[in-house]
């Protein structure tokens, strides 16, 4: 029985048999897809989520340590970075809310109207994440930083810099 193709089980990395084996032509999958035919879709999409939720953290962080910052050492790009660290946030957000809702859409091959909807709602992340990436790089750009003096130095001290 060791050389009988119906009774030789798959070996696994261990070595161990897993048992027999189909050689049935009518099974031609032997793992079945766990979240249906759109398994990549939602995969990718939970992705991007997760990315954005990370760059949310991220921009509460700075929008932190910017009104951390105190009112007589704030410089000439504060109001820029507080407008540009809220939009962004805000289309963060925004853009969370329309993954969730493609995260949960699953339309049929047939449903041409669906399929035109999740279209556009891909569109609209994709557009949502790019405007979020550039307003990230001109908030990378201008950078938050707060230089104080440390009581009993004379050099001074940077308390916070948020710059990439």
């Amino acid at each position: 029985m060791p050389g009988d193709e119906e009774s030789r089980g798959m070996r696994d990395h261990d070595g161990e048999d897993n048992g027999p084996v189909s050689t049935d032509t009518e099974h031609h999958t032997l793992v079945k897809p766990l979240v249906g035919s759109n398994s990549y879709a939602t995969r990718k999409t939970v992705a991007q989520g997760a990315l954005d939720f990370a760059l949310l953290m991220a921009n509460s962080s700075q929008l932190k340590a910017l009104v951390d910052i105190p009112v007589n050492a704030r410089g000439n790009f504060y109001v820029g970075l507080l407008v540009l660290l809220g939009l962004s946030i805000a289309l963060q957000v925004s853009a969370g809310v329309v993954l969730l809702i493609l995260g949960m859409m699953d339309p049929d091959e047939s449903d041409e109207p669906a399929h035109k909807r999740a279209e556009r709602l891909n569109n609209a992340s994709v557009c949502i994440i790019l405007i979020i990436t550039i307003i990230n790089v001109f908030i990378s750009a201008f950078g938050i930083s707060y230089v104080d003096n440390i009581p009993g130095t004379s050099a001074p001290h940077v308390v916070t810099t948020l710059a990439p």
